[in-house]
């Protein structure tokens, strides 16, 4: 029974955390985030950010023996654990800063949400085995219950608020917004996982209902995350008309395709469409055509916005790489050409 709900416990911690991920990911649908970074930005969450947040908190948690057991927790859980474990999950999100696919403020949303979800994961799986051991099956079912629902999410949100920094420290116009906001988005997910962790440690001394800080903490969290991404989602729309408006007269993009890939709804009809016609092969070469002019879009915006020169010369030399990969493509899709335009 032991081994069985070990297997299960990792499986309860495992599912819904992926399925997390797919939502947020599925969410960018202008510019999905490749898989090879989403699983990078994973297994940094649920294997690295872990092991070295649990080293840091047992060396720092030292000095605290001196002290009693409820203020040892207090100072361990609401001071230590969220200052700890917030700094070593965005270490991985200054990293990706560099890479050219984090391209839009509203990928350092993602991938700190998916940082998030795998710091969440094994940190459930560790929950549930101890809780079943320790406390039964009743406690280990509400345990589950709790934590999928509100600190996994918890966990999401707040390093997602300081990839949202991240991203405005990259992308920024003005020099006070990317000096100050990485920084403050640091310390606002900090602070947020603090109060959320006050609540649980009340929670556990007093009553159940001061478990309702930490809800409210994910549920006003999660809202303000969602409100920027929608508006991170609209600015991408409109940098894809914008960028692409001129495109028509080179022939980059035709008049018919601009009307497709200015919208999510038809882009995703045409494709299954010339899947459906045509088959696998030519659908993947539609699809790469419709993200090779979402990724000049992008390009191109970010050359209207920056005042490096090498930066302008890298994507001067990518924005012309695309034009020839779109013209070859859809010399590649033949008639199946048709349905985009």
């Amino acid at each position: 029974m032991a081994a069985i709900m070990v297997i299960f416990s990792f499986l309860v911690s495992s599912i819904p955390i992926l399925f997390y991920i797919w939502f947020v990911w599925w969410l960018d649908h202008h510019d999905r985030e490749p898989l090879i970074l989403i699983a990078v930005a994973f297994f940094w969450g649920a294997i690295a950010s872990i092991i070295i947040s649990i080293i840091l908190e047992l060396i720092f948690s030292i000095p605290l023996v001196f002290f009693p057991e409820g203020v040892q927790n207090i100072a361990s859980f609401v001071v230590l654990a969220p200052l700890i474990e917030e700094v070593v999950k965005s270490l991985i999100l200054f990293t990706l800063f560099f890479h050219r696919r984090f391209n839009r403020t509203l990928d350092g949303i993602v991938y700190g949400a998916v940082v998030g979800f795998g710091f969440a994961a094994s940190e459930n799986f560790l929950y549930y085995t101890s809780t079943y051991f320790s406390n039964g099956l009743g406690i280990w079912i509400i345990v589950v219950i709790l934590r999928t629902m509100f600190t996994s999410i918890g966990h999401a949100v707040f390093t997602s608020i300081t990839g949202a920094g991240v991203a405005l420290m990259k992308f920024s116009r003005q020099r006070w917004i990317r000096l100050l906001f990485p920084p403050l988005a640091l310390l606002t997910a900090i602070v947020l996982h603090s109060i959320f962790n006050l609540g649980a440690v009340l929670t556990e001394y007093i009553g159940i209902g001061f478990f309702i800080i930490s809800m409210l903490v994910v549920g006003v969290s999660l809202l303000a995350v969602g409100i920027i991404m929608a508006f991170g989602l609209i600015d991408e729309s409109n940098c894809i008309k914008t960028q692409l408006a001129d495109e028509i007269r080179t022939g980059t993009v035709t008049e018919n395709e601009y009307e497709v890939i200015s919208s999510y709804l038809k882009r995703r009809t045409t494709s299954f469409k010339i899947l459906s016609k045509h088959g696998y092969q030519t659908y993947r070469q539609a699809t790469r055509l419709m993200e090779n002019q979402i990724d000049l879009a992008f390009n191109k915006d970010q050359l209207n916005n920056t005042t490096s020169d090498i930066k302008r010369k890298d994507l001067t030399k990518n924005i012309n790489e695309l034009r020839d990969k779109i013209r070859n493509l859809r010399k590649q899709l033949g008639q199946a050409a048709e349905l985009i335009r």
